[in-house]
């Protein structure tokens, strides 16, 4: 959306003319009453008129926010819109790496300090905390850039000790900003000035490519002619971001006087933190002058011209204001389209800013105001105009007789997020878990064996890699690099992991068998509950009704694609006459709410009642609080059944949903008891149905017969599972996160007064509310008299399952009201709260919590658009056990969003799998591993579906052709170092099933690696050779002496028919390729033969070894 061809409106008004005037002779300070949600569209005109850059000082962070979103839109095409983050201090960071807020900085930074005195269509925002805090001189950071450009003479080992000096991190692959890596003739490095990471490749000591690269496919996108890489540090002394700005940028100053508060206080609290560290024998003090004193920042913008804002309604200021708030409708949507007919006729222009633009236009037709839906206004509308056009900000204004603009807020009392979007840079999991020397491994054919890493031997003048495994009495297996497939990173049950097996043992052939039946009966089960919903008729609900797509429109934020698609798939479920039974699985905050919620609305929608289910009570107060806010417009009656609810209120519940009068009730195990009747139940919702006990589950399935279910989970489901259910479950995973949200800063170390002192006054800064656990009852009130006596001035509440009803409810309702700033509560709070506005989480004694536990935790926080904190403490003093050191880090390392899959599977639980496949499973899948156990199960599905009655072969192995051909094939370590990445390559190979997937794999090698060595050229070979054999239907290519031996005899006839010269034999059995008589050209007789001898076989490879 672009509304810039508003504002010639502005620049007609006397009020702008003498603003402007003033500014272009004098230069000098100028204050002037101004609106708020004004600001963005005086500020683009100046800016504009002017021809000069803007730089925007506010008091808070969430108000620089917002403005830069709003100016984004008022701005002209071409001009830079930006806004400085303010420094991550004093968060702790163990390991010390730049943080994005660090990293954000530097990048603005050093965009400023390069473009020098030139940038003029440049808007900058930035709030008080920005300002002052101090960044390096411009002339520092132009000065460590480094300008690469193909030719440069420059050693790769030189570059990478110059990337280390200027605050670059030396990782393996290259995925966030100030990452670096090197592979032998190739460095990577992700800038904070770029978008994409940048592949640099020499030749000798000589740039001989320069190319931007994808993190996440690491593949490269586009050639560079140059690229400049610039410092991932801005943190000094003596400069702030004033320093950086171009000598004629206006400067604007909303609320001086607020402003200079904001820094006092500020500096107020980092000279307490400061003498704090000072006198800790535990830690560090922090490096003086992190912050600028106000009057210094004052002092650097003396040269500038300077525009103070002043609150619009100061009683002080001119009552002839140029700008007042648009007047709101909320809730009165019909006065308002009664209203517009009269104010166009006055000759008033009316625009309409609407993420739900669409919906206004049906409105507006209804009422014969025939208006098109644009996505930019390039000119002024005509006097007595209506425009109506999609986009959002965040607040309307109306100037004057000239115009007034309405957002979302002033005509429907909410504004819907319009979040931006963020380009992933993580690498995707592969499919198949990758694996470490160290870890455990289960090999198909022998077991649970040690991973000790890879091993190059060479048998018969032939070198090959090998996955080196140890078993049980310290024997060894070899397993060839082709056979990769067959091992499989171990995932199992219980925290101290399985004993190895024996060599030649028939243990492990009996847990497979074991195993296997189990996943039989499993697959049995699943496959005839399908037949049989498929089978069944249900009620068919109606397509959405105007009131589903209204209240779907009030949902205040922008749907994730992933929530589209479950939401899609849930209506298409429930308009069918078969009953719904689906699984929504995502990670902790990533929207399975909003999707339960319009599925409820919808079966409303059709005079259905709808039973919602939760584990625990505090989930179903947070279902309960969600639902009746989103549905209170809408004759829709919402009850909640749980240990909170007053006898009155439960028997006018049970009342309710006999007769008919209750549409939606949420409980907890309370509404599977008897006396819970229902009129006509349609719809009913699972949260985290593993969580219920059997008994439990065995009243479930009762309730669930011939009513559509809809079952959430908050553990991602490992797509290894998800795929070995693929067309026997219907299944919807949510795996993108919602874009603007942050990944969780965690910080694990013993409990530090200190920090948490810090940590809670940190959130209070800024506004936002802390969690504080401490799963102890008998000591819970103890603990909050210590931190209220730490931090007097924030207000306390405690939460516990102990607690009487009422004093629970209250104490959740205050922490939700925001009357408290802190609750001191036990692990009860780890499902169901949703509150964004708390950010901190300091957990007590985290070394006693299970790993699930602190992540479900680590999900309270983090829901909102701000930075958020969580807190590990252990006790300190005290010797943590091996298992509690795993737990802790691993909730450290797991850090990235979306890090619910990983958690999953290291918390050895594999709680996903128990939501699908029960928890008697857990034996099988400990005694194999959670992989091979998936593999077991998708080949009992594919055969019991396509009801083939032989046993199913792992892998095909008995299929795939026996290669053993006279070459050196593998990947040397000096070109691929990492073992694990060297063992997807290997495994990538081997899954190959065609001649065009190698051709890929190569060209990508050569794009991520460089130039393939010779033993990388003849694995590639030897890959191809092993597609074509298969689809020749041979069984074995082996070396015998000088000859290469084919197998089966079926080719012998053809081979005589071929003429491929002397050195090929053909006999009754076998063919023979004499590899000394044929002057080196035995490979491609080999695969001539191959490609001549496929007509009449299957072209597709099978699943090799």
């Amino acid at each position: 959306m672009h509304l810039h061809g508003l504002l010639p409106l502005l620049k007609e008004t006397e009020h702008y003319r003498r603003l402007r005037t003033h500014l272009e002779a004098h230069g000098a300070t100028y204050e002037t009453p101004l609106l708020e949600s004004a600001i963005p569209y005086v500020a683009a005109s100046l800016q504009q008129d002017l021809a000069a850059p803007l730089c925007l000082i506010v008091p808070d962070p969430e108000r620089a926010a917002s403005l830069r979103d709003d100016l984004e839109q008022w701005a002209r095409p071409g001009t830079e819109v930006s806004r400085l983050p303010e420094p991550d201090f004093p968060f702790a960071s163990p390991e010390g790496s730049p943080n994005e807020p660090m990293l954000a900085r530097a990048r603005l930074a050093s965009h400023l300090a390069l473009r020098g005195d030139n940038a003029t269509a440049l808007i900058l925002v930035t709030s008080v905390l920005a300002t002052i805090g101090a960044m390096r001189a411009p002339s520092d950071v132009a000065a460590s850039s480094i300008d690469i450009r193909r030719g440069t003479v420059l050693k790769p080992g030189d570059l990478l000790s110059r990337l280390e000096r200027i605050g670059y991190q030396r990782v393996e692959f290259v995925s966030q900003h100030g990452e670096m890596s090197g592979r032998g003739g190739i460095v990577d490095v992700f800038s904070p000035s770029h978008e994409e990471p940048v592949r640099i490749e020499f030749m000798g000591d000589e740039v001989e490519s320069l190319r931007a690269f994808d993190p996440v496919s690491q593949l490269s996108t586009t050639s560079l002619a140059r690229t400049q890489i610039t410092t991932t540090s801005s943190t000094g002394q003596a400069a702030c971001i004033i320093d950086y700005l171009p000598p004629q940028t206006l400067i604007m100053l909303e609320d001086p006087d607020a402003l200079r508060l904001r820094s006092l206080r500020l500096h107020g609290e980092l000279a307490e933190y400061s003498f704090n560290e000072a006198t800790s024998v535990e830690r560090v003090p922090p490096t003086p002058g992190l912050y600028l004193d106000w009057s210094d920042v004052e002092h650097k913008m003396r040269p500038f011209p300077l525009l103070s804002l002043v609150p619009w309604d100061d009683p002080t200021t001119d009552s002839q204001a140029l700008f007042h708030p648009a007047p709101s409708y909320a809730q009165r949507l019909p006065q308002l389209i009664d209203e517009i007919p009269a104010a166009l006729k006055r000759g008033e222009r009316l625009v309409f800013a609407s993420l739900q633009a669409q919906r206004l236009q049906e409105l507006f037709e209804e009422a014969d105001l025939h208006v098109p839906v644009s996505g930019d206004i390039q000119e002024p509308p005509p006097r007595g105009s209506l425009t109506l056009i999609e986009g959002s900000l965040n607040r309307g204004w109306a100037m004057s007789d000239r115009i007034t603009l309405f957002t979302d807020l002033e005509v429907f009392g909410f504004v819907k997020q319009s979040r931006r979007v963020m380009k992933p840079r993580t690498l995707s999991a592969p499919f198949s878990l990758p694996f470490s020397p160290g870890d455990l491994v289960a090999h198909i054919d022998h077991g649970i064996g040690r991973f000790e890493g890879l091993t190059t031997l060479e048998s018969g003048g032939v070198q090959r890699e090998y996955l080196e495994l140890t078993y049980l009495g310290g024997d060894t297996l070899y397993v060839p690099t082709e056979q990769v497939r067959r091992v499989t990173r171990y995932v199992g049950g219980g925290e101290h992991g399985p004993s190895l097996s024996r060599l030649g043992s028939s243990e492990w052939e009996s847990a497979k068998q074991r195993a296997r039946q189990s996943t039989r009966l499993i697959a049995m089960e699943l496959i005839q509950l399908y037949a049989r919903r498929q089978l069944a008729i249900g009620h068919a609900f109606p397509r959405d009704s105007a009131w589903q797509q209204e209240m779907e429109s009030s949902f205040p934020y922008v749907e994730t694609p992933d929530q589209l698609e479950a939401i899609e798939a849930v209506k298409h479920d429930m308009e069918n006459h078969r009953p719904m039974d689906r699984l929504i699985c995502g990670d902790v905050g990533y929207g399975k709410t909003e999707v339960a919620l319009r599925a409820a609305f919808k079966a409303v929608m059709d005079s259905r009642q709808v039973a919602i289910l939760a584990p625990t009570t505090l989930l179903a107060q947070q279902h309960y609080s969600t639902f009746t806010e989103r549905l209170a417009p809408f004759p829709v009656r919402t009850s909640v059944l749980s240990r909170l609810s007053t006898p009155q209120q439960e028997l006018e519940t049970l009342a309710g949903l006999e007769s008919g009068a209750v549409d939606i009730c949420i409980g907890t195990h309370r509404l599977l008891q008897k006396d819970v009747r229902f009129k006509d139940l349609g719809l009913l919702i699972v949260d985290e149905e593993q969580r219920f006990g059997v008994m439990q589950k065995e009243a479930l399935r009762s309730l669930k017969t011939g009513v559509d279910t809809l079952t959430l989970s908050a553990t991602p489901i490992p797509r290894t599972l998800h795929m070995s259910l693929a067309g026997i479950r219907d299944m919807c995973t949510m795996e993108t996160p919602p874009e603007q949200r942050l990944a969780v800063r965690t910080h694990v170390g013993p409990y530090d007064v200190t920090l948490v002192r810090q940590a809670i006054l940190r959130e209070l800064e800024r506004g936002g509310q802390t969690f504080f656990i401490h799963n102890r009852v008998a000591t819970i009130h103890a603990v909050m008299q210590v931190l209220q006596s730490l931090v007097p001035q924030a207000r306390f509440v405690v939460a516990h399952g102990q607690m009487h009803e009422t004093e629970l409810a209250k104490a959740m309702d205050l922490f939700a009201a925001r009357e408290a700033d802190v609750l001191v509560a036990t692990t009860i709070v780890q499902l169901g709260l949703d509150i964004p506005n708390a950010n901190t989480l300091i957990v007590n004694h985290s070394e006693r919590l299970g790993l699930t536990q602190l992540y479900q935790l680590r999900g309270r926080v983090g829901r909102g658009k701000n930075q958020a904190y969580a807190y590990f403490f252990y006790e300190r003093g005290r010797e943590l056990t091996p298992q509690a050191t795993r737990r802790l880090r691993t909730i450290f390392e797991a850090n990235e969003l979306g890090a619910g899959l990983d958690i999953a599977l290291r918390d050895l639980e594999i709680r996903g799998a128990g939501s699908l496949l029960g928890t008697k499973q857990s034996g099988h899948i400990a005694a194999i591993g959670f992989e091979l156990y998936c593999q077991i199960l998708a080949e009992e599905v594919r055969r019991l579906k396509e009801s083939r009655t032989e046993e199913p072969t792992l892998l095909d192995q008995k299929q795939a052709p026996v290669l053993d051909l006279p070459v050196s094939a593998y990947i040397p370590q000096n070109y691929v170092g990492p073992s694990g990445t060297r063992i997807l390559l290997y495994r990538r190979l081997a899954d190959a099933t065609t001649l065009e997937h190698i051709d890929t794999l190569q060209l990508e090698m050569k794009d991520r690696f460089g130039p393939p060595p010779s033993p990388v050229r003849e694995l590639l070979y030897v890959a191809r050779i092993r597609i074509l054999a298969a689809a020749a239907g041979v069984k074995s290519i082996t070396r015998m002496g000088s000859d290469l031996v084919i197998v089966p005899t079926r080719m012998a006839a053809l081979a005589t028919n071929l003429n491929l010269g002397p050195a090929v034999r053909a006999g009754n059995e076998q063919i023979r390729i004499n590899t000394s008589h044929t002057g080196g050209k035995w490979r491609m007789l080999l695969e001539t033969l191959l490609k001549k001898t496929q007509e009449g076989v299957p072209s597709r490879a099978p699943r090799p070894v």
